[in-house]
């Protein structure tokens, strides 16, 4: 079972959460497991394992199958969507294969004031910091932080927006050159209903601006592409003239 949010919002990995489903006729309860998050469009998909009708498996079927069908009624044997209904079929009865991601990756490539502490600092200490400078956050997950960033200090506070701020320490640098850092402190701020909120607002408003960035730059290199391709067989006309 999957289900669409407008936010990348944390779900604990391995955690059995309780999901209700309501269409106004039928009501379904059930217990599911995260098996895996991804982005669909511009909203986040997140793919569940249901592990427990709770005693309302009949109402479940209801839902599913007490509405106009999507499919056509009638299929022609020689028509290619009998070829695909038939290819449906056979990956309904297929084991499912859960893949590993089961946070929601976000891609953010947006600069956030980031803070230099020593291991020994204590909580009080870190929240009276003076920023130490500008930092780019690539993407984040809940669980750790990518930074795009020549400097590597072993431990480091960002801070995504107002009041809320991450204590992170320094894995390994990844394929890509970017450092990545590990959440020390996640659960202060998804066990807090509104900060949680804040911060899932946040992440969404600057995955949007992130996505639509690389979609201009992709529309910039096509761009080029195609002028440097147009000068190229000038060029070539010119050689043969």
């Amino acid at each position: 079972m999957s289900i669409l949010l407008a936010e990348p919002f944390y779900l604990e990995t391995g955690n059995q959460v309780f999901v209700t489903l309501d269409n106004g006729t039928y009501l379904a309860k059930l217990k599911v497991q995260i098996v895996y998050v991804n982005m669909s469009g511009n909203r986040w998909n997140y793919s569940m394992k249901i592990l427990d009708y709770l005693n309302t498996y009949d109402d479940y079927l209801q839902m599913l199958y007490d509405r106009v069908p999507r499919l056509p009624q009638e299929i022609q044997k020689d028509s290619g969507s009998f070829d695909d209904l038939k290819l449906n079929m056979k990956n309904r009865v297929t084991s499912p294969f859960y893949q590993k991601r089961k946070s929601p990756r976000i891609l953010l490539d947006t600069m956030v004031n980031y803070y230099i502490y020593e291991a020994t600092d204590s909580k009080e200490v870190k929240e009276r910091m003076e920023p130490t400078g500008k930092i780019k956050l690539h993407d984040f997950n809940y669980y750790y932080a990518c930074l795009d960033s020549v400097i590597t200090p072993e431990h480091i506070v960002i801070q995504f927006t107002e009041g809320i701020r991450f204590d992170c320490t320094y894995k390994t640098q990844l394929s890509n050159g970017y450092q990545l850092y590990q959440v020390v402190n996640y659960e202060e701020v998804v066990s807090n209903p509104l900060k949680l909120k804040q911060l899932a607002k946040w992440l969404q408003k600057n995955n949007v601006k992130a996505i639509e960035r690389q979609e201009q730059i992709k529309k910039k290199h096509a761009i080029e592409k195609k002028e440097l391709s147009k000068n190229k067989d000038f060029e070539e006309i010119n050689l043969i003239n």
